[in-house]
């Protein structure tokens, strides 16, 4: 890092799994904490952290989990909850509280862009969904989840990084945290979308069923983890195996207020290089294209 002015941290582990890899908080919140003081001993001026917006989702004291539709009142001054929906998104949030103490201590200028689900090129819940419909002989087989998510195309989250590193030292910037986001969606409704356009059949489970199932398997992979390790024996839960919390996500709805983006980073449409909703889902489809092919092309060279 010696002679940077400027580090831009985007690395971090995803696993919502019923019991996630140790290594998630390694990197998450370790990483973090290197990350700020590798800044402080080599001189970089500005830090940027990319943050989550799950980082304000979970559960308030009082036992009730909040749900937030994009109105002005989910913004950037919701607290912190009492207890998170996933171990992920409080790593995210442990991280994030140490980036913008970094600021308040006078070591560096940090701000956090607490970035929405990323839809375009390379999406990687897409990415994961058209893995899965390939080894299923082609059947997209999932629930419909009525919950809607900010979603942010990731040619414009990096320009509210750059923004957001270029007005670090403005005080409405520095030790701030923003929401990035450039629409809302269902994220079901978009994977049908990537599946029709590939000729794979979509099979959708009414969301109760889905949920039984999410819950046996919870329950099955986290005993047959606490047995096994009980033993000294090590046992890995399917990466497709997910906590039953994040299956209840499916009911509310994740969406945020960009307004502070746009009147303090000048974030929005009005960008030379901003991604149009429109021309975010065109790339998505070009983009998810060009991956399944790759997929049928790999799996017919392992048969020959």
């Amino acid at each position: 890092m010696k002679g940077s002015q400027v580090v831009f941290h985007t690395a971090s582990i995803i696993d919502i799994r019923p019991v996630p890899s140790p290594a998630m908080r390694r990197v998450n919140v370790d990483g973090v904490r290197n990350t700020i003081e590798c800044c402080d001993a080599c001189g970089v001026k500005t830090l940027v952290y990319t943050s989550s917006m799950e980082v304000v989702a979970g559960v308030d004291a009082t036992g009730v989990a909040r749900e937030f539709c994009g109105g002005p009142e989910d913004d950037e001054s919701l607290p912190i909850p009492a207890r998170h929906h996933l171990p992920y998104a409080t790593t995210k949030a442990e991280a994030e509280a140490l980036v913008l103490a970094a600021h308040r201590s006078g070591k560096l200028l940090t701000t956090a862009l607490r970035s929405a689900y990323i839809v375009g090129p390379e999406c990687i819940g897409i990415k994961i969904e058209l893995v899965k419909a390939q080894k299923q002989g082609g059947r997209y087989i999932s629930a419909r989840m009525p919950a809607n998510l900010s979603c942010v195309h990731p040619k414009n989250c990096a320009l509210a990084h750059l923004l957001a590193a270029e007005k670090a030292d403005e005080s409405s910037v520095g030790g701030q945290a923003f929401f990035v986001s450039d629409f809302e969606s269902n994220t079901t409704d978009i994977n049908v979308m990537v599946c029709e356009a590939n000729g794979i059949s979509a099979t959708l489970l009414p969301v109760w069923v889905a949920y039984i199932i999410a819950s046996l398997m919870h329950v099955y992979y986290r005993c047959m983890f606490l047995l096994c390790s009980s033993v000294g024996v090590s046992f890995a839960i399917p990466m497709d195996v997910v906590d039953i919390n994040a299956m209840r996500l499916a009911w509310r709805n994740i969406c945020f207020s960009t307004r502070k983006a746009h009147e303090a980073l000048g974030y929005g449409p009005s960008l030379g290089d901003y991604v149009s909703k429109e021309e975010c889902l065109r790339q998505t489809l070009d983009w998810a294209k060009g991956f399944w092919l790759n997929l049928q092309s790999d799996a017919v060279r392992k048969t020959h």
